[in-house]
């Protein structure tokens, strides 16, 4: 929640409350201050490492909430006062507006959530040309929106329409100016809806990778620049977890698990300008350490990984969702085999790039020569601030977190992102 906040702030929140500014706008001043306040309350030493009582931890997540809450009314109000005032000609009836915090131009594929009237209608630019766009989710919510709210000027004439739905689409970008606006028209009188199709074959291409789904899960990765094949990758390693709060600890008598061991249920669909797959597992793990030590694996611990690969992208999107409220003391990670034999690892900190030994010798000798003097095996679990990468002199790979930000390299050439790491029973979603 840290993380996914605080990007929110400084990436989304203040670039565009000093848009808003620009144009005339007051900046809450006050309110940003009581937004960051309520984050320093939260950066304790062991309030932002959940190493305290689940009473504190109720105040920390009720904290975090208040920033979201209020940051994201900010945003939205500041957003609305922009776009109701934007001359735009070729606005008949209703606008899209899209805004671009970031400080490039951006092209590409983004998600949004609108209200419209219908499932089928057109997107068009300021020149009029058309802009296509996927429906990913669609919900009738007509009797929730018609029947709130007043009329606060009845002589004036209002569109009401006779449906509205709630719609999250996928939506082809083109040169959104740095810290600027695009408004789109939707024109109920045309279509340039691309629809979801599901796909009898497992592959996921654009222009820049080809993406194969293997019958075990795993992804075989085409990188169409390089011609190079990354195998392999994305599978998840479940395996136990006899730390305190604070740190990570190796079970003395571990089990790992792989999602390569189970059958998953892989469906894809694939629009014009989207492509997604979804693969869903039931993996059966130990219950407890008890049950890890005896080699057991009675309980449940169903997984999704959603992965969209977007037109002219060469990123990829995952999505992991966890069900783990039957097990605990452990963790889930997910591999990456980069194919790369490096001895140092690159990842971000706070004020720069640091390289880091991808086997820590000196700890590793010291341990082996008399590990009756160590409570553990020293591990090298590193952290990062927003992507981590092995490359040589021909290619590179790189993770970027949106969650956690600790990473471990596990071989020469293998990346591990924890997903989960758990004393309690809980239920996360990790994106990458």
């Amino acid at each position: 929640m840290n993380t996914e906040t605080q990007n929110y702030l400084i990436n989304t929140m203040e670039p565009l409350l000093s848009l808003g500014m620009a144009y005339g706008l007051k900046y809450p001043v006050e309110t940003v201050r009581e937004i960051w306040r309520l984050m320093f309350e939260n950066a304790a030493h062991d309030s932002i490492g959940a190493c305290v009582s689940d009473t504190t931890n109720e105040d920390v997540y009720m904290r975090y909430k208040q920033v979201r809450d209020i940051a994201s009314n900010l945003v939205e109000l500041t957003l609305r006062e922009i776009a109701t005032r934007i001359g735009n000609p070729q606005s008949k009836e209703i606008s899209l507006t899209v805004f671009n915090p970031l400080s490039t131009v951006q092209n590409g594929v983004v998600e949004v959530e609108c209200y419209v009237p219908q499932k089928k209608f057109g997107i068009l630019d300021e020149q009029g040309n058309e802009i296509a766009y996927t429906i990913l989710e669609f919900v009738d919510q007509t009797e929730y929106v018609l029947n709130q709210g007043n009329i606060l000027d009845p002589s004036k004439d209002i569109f009401i329409p006779n449906k509205v739905y709630k719609a999250k689409i996928a939506l082809q970008l083109n040169d959104v100016p740095s810290v600027g606006y695009v408004q789109y028209t939707i024109d109920l009188h045309r279509n340039t809806l691309t629809e979801l199709i599901e796909q009898k074959r497992e592959i996921l291409e654009n222009e820049a990778l080809q993406i194969t789904i293997n019958d075990n899960g795993s992804l075989d990765i085409l990188d169409k620049k390089t011609a190079t094949t990354y195998r392999n990758q994305t599978i998840l390693e479940e395996n136990g977890d006899d730390g305190h709060s604070f740190n990570y600890s190796p079970p003395r008598n571990d089990l790992k698990i792989q999602s390569i061991e189970f059958k998953p249920v892989i469906k894809v669909v694939n629009s014009a300008i989207l492509e997604v797959a979804t693969i869903t597992y039931e993996m059966m793990v130990p219950k407890d350490l008890e049950e890890r030590a005896e080699g057991i694996q009675s309980t449940r611990l169903p997984v999704t990984i959603v992965v969209k690969l977007a037109k002219g992208q060469s990123t990829i999107d995952f999505e992991v969702a966890i069900d783990n409220r039957w097990v605990d003391s452990h963790r889930l990670c997910a591999l990456f085999d980069a194919g790369i034999a490096s001895k140092v690892s690159t990842a971000d900190q706070q004020f720069g790039l640091i390289q880091r030994p991808v086997v820590r010798r000196s700890e590793m000798d010291l341990w082996q020569s008399d590990q009756e003097k160590w409570n553990e095996k020293p591990l090298s679990i590193e952290t990062c601030q927003s992507f981590v990468t092995l490359n040589d002199a021909q290619k590179g790979i790189a993770i970027f977190p949106k969650g956690v930000r600790e990473y471990e390299i596990v071989s020469k050439s293998m990346i591990q992102f924890d997903l989960l790491f758990l004393e309690h029973t809980v239920t996360w979603e990790r994106k990458i």
